[in-house]
């Protein structure tokens, strides 16, 4: 019954709306942040030689990399839940006086 009612709120929480635009909104900004990065790198990049224009481009790669390690973290979030099972003993049905 436990990993039932578990199951249930997971997926009660993934249909939530608010929390799906929060995913969406998320992965925006996200895309919106890496896009100023690359430019900064690149430009960056277009004036360097030699081994600072190396490391500048393990940064590049880098960066890429870790925007899509974070998409993925915000495309699939984990959730914790604790579900709680209570057991009421009345001697009258509930919604009758």
């Amino acid at each position: 019954m436990c990993r039932r009612l578990y199951a249930q709120a997971l997926d009660c929480l993934a249909a939530q709306a608010a929390l799906k635009n929060r995913m969406a909104q998320g992965q925006r900004l996200l895309n919106d942040q890496l896009q100023i990065r690359l430019a900064q790198l690149e430009n960056r990049i277009e004036r360097l030689s030699g081994l600072a224009r190396q490391s500048e481009e393990a940064e590049l790669r880098s960066e890429r990399e870790r925007h899509e390690r974070l998409l993925y973290a915000i495309a699939r979030p984990t959730f914790q839940l604790d579900v709680v099972g209570v057991v009421i003993v009345s001697p009258d049905p509930f919604g009758h006086e």
